[in-house]
């Protein structure tokens, strides 16, 4: 048998080598012909540094449309609480929801009140439609015909009837929320006087609000601290299940924010 000479052998061994070198060639160029290129990949960077330049300007005109709402929200709150100012709810009068509510009304101030003088009653509203003894929007031409019927409403303790302040919707969610820790710290034998007056709750002559992110606020800061050095309590807890219950369920409607008849708003 003969054998391949050392010649013979170079020469194979450089066409084997050609081939192979021409096959990875050929592999290479299938493996990176979607990979992209150094200018490509200048002209993504360029793209996302653009991407995120805009997006930075979307987030400041997002929260600058946010502070443009919440001030128009609150222009709006004022200027409804303003309209509401001589308005009064009546709970618990006798009424077929049609017929002279206007006179109900006023039967109503100068015999249970005991006021006798003239009011200027603008308007009167069943808020239950044409459903008798449901309760009654007044509203008032003055300020101190509001200010006279809500001092006289302390003779209707005991009684089935309420008079109550016209508060917006969003008041009134403040006001539920602040009743309830009134209620709170009446049920922990709280030795401070503890009122509700309009939204904000008043502990010690300190006046405390609510707010559905915050909690308890004081002063436009955290608030809990604050009531529970000055009670010697700690309801951080009862705050807690507040918010939680505010995230999860509805309010209650446009009942009286006391909660029961037979009482009245402070005239503050």
């Amino acid at each position: 048998m003969s054998t391949l000479s050392p010649e013979t052998i170079s020469d194979l061994m450089a066409r084997f080598t050609s081939i192979m070198d021409k096959a990875l060639d050929t592999k290479l160029k299938e493996i990176t012909k979607d990979l992209a290129t150094k200018s490509d990949v200048n002209e993504l960077t360029r793209k996302v540094d653009k991407l995120q330049m805009e997006n930075n300007t979307l987030r400041g005109e997002v929260s600058t449309l946010k502070t443009e709402i919440l001030a128009r929200d609150r222009r709006i709150e004022f200027i409804d609480n303003q309209i509401r100012r001589n308005n009064l709810i009546f709970g618990g009068l006798s009424h077929d929801g049609r017929n002279e509510l206007q006179t109900v009304v006023e039967v109503f101030i100068r015999e249970t009140l005991g006021i006798v003088r003239q009011m200027a009653i603008k308007d009167v509203v069943s808020l239950g439609g044409r459903k008798p003894g449901s309760r009654l929007l007044v509203r008032f031409g003055e300020s101190r015909d509001v200010t006279d019927v809500l001092q006289a409403s302390n003779r209707l303790k005991g009684t089935n009837f309420g008079i109550n302040r016209d508060y917006s919707e969003s008041v009134r969610a403040v006001r539920w929320n602040l009743f309830a820790i009134k209620r709170e710290l009446q049920r922990l034998r709280c030795s401070l006087k503890v009122t509700v007056r309009s939204q904000y709750l008043v502990v010690d002559d300190m006046y405390f609000t609510w707010s559905d992110v915050n909690g308890i606020v004081y002063k436009d800061g955290n608030g809990l601290q604050v009531i529970n050095s000055l009670v010697g309590l700690d309801i951080g807890g009862f705050e807690q299940e507040l918010l939680k219950r505010n995230s999860s369920a509805p309010r209650p409607g446009p009942a009286s924010s006391s909660g029961a008849p037979g009482g009245s708003e402070p005239s503050s």
